[in-house]
């Protein structure tokens, strides 16, 4: 049920809805009848608390709209077709803008897969690999294949901080990788990303190669994630600008 009593609604010195009072009983269909701008959609927005009277009250089911414990399985309603019709608007906007971005990565993944990231790829496994002869270096080598599936294919995901890492193991993991190995894996970074920035339009490239020499030098207790993917993790890292 729907009850208004003295319902009044001013909108700076032009009044929309002038001392309104209904009821409308359950099972009873019940019309709005008026001109444009006599105040039907406004009391509508009125009823379902979207907008604040100036004065009087209206209650569903004998409560405010907002203190109802599940209100849209109470009340439903469509005031302006447009609306609906701007939000799929809206909706189609985002889908296009996401599929021309995942193309855009699909592509730079693709140029800096040929240009160098099959061979930065290689370099990661291959100290993979020599970390995993060592015995004591198969955690390094995990991670070391870890960055190895990364630098294959890195636009469109990024390097994060696990929250629950030890600080003080990652510190001295991130030590010891640096003389396993990280020291000549961020030096080929460099090396890359010279020799793409000479090129000219290779320069994008060779940023995101700088950035993955400083992600080389400190990768312990990190993971690779979507870059989309929830943010609750410090982000330190690559093919794009960090956030």
């Amino acid at each position: 049920m729907i009850e208004a009593r003295g319902l009044t609604k001013d909108y700076g010195d032009k009044r929309a809805v002038d001392d309104l009072s209904f009821n409308v009983q359950p099972g009873v269909v019940t019309g709005f009848l008026g001109p444009n701008g006599s105040g039907k959609s406004t009391t509508m927005r009125l009823i379902l608390g979207l907008d604040r009277a100036t004065a009087g009250d209206v209650k569903v089911n004998g409560k405010h709209y907002r203190d109802l414990a599940a209100p849209l399985h109470e009340v439903g309603a469509l005031l302006e077709a447009r609306s609906v019709t701007l939000a799929h608007r809206r909706s189609a906007r985002r889908r296009r803008t996401k599929k021309g971005s995942i193309q855009v990565k699909a592509l730079l993944n693709l140029l800096w897969f040929v240009l160098a990231g099959v061979w930065m790829a290689i370099a990661y496994a291959i100290a993979g690999v020599l970390m995993f002869i060592t015995v004591v270096g198969i955690p390094f080598g995990l991670q070391s294949f870890k960055l190895s599936g990364y630098v294959l294919w890195p636009f469109g995901r990024r390097l994060v901080q696990r929250p629950e890492r030890m600080r003080t193991v990652s510190a001295i993991g991130n030590v010891l990788w640096f003389i396993l190995g990280g020291w000549y894996l961020a030096l080929g970074h460099l090396i890359t990303g010279v020799v793409l920035c000479i090129t000219v339009i290779g320069i994008p490239f060779g940023i995101a190669s700088f950035k993955m020499a400083a992600a080389a030098l400190r990768p312990m207790g990190r993971d690779v994630v979507r870059r989309h993917a929830p943010d609750r993790r410090a982000e330190i890292a690559i093919g794009g600008t960090a956030r």
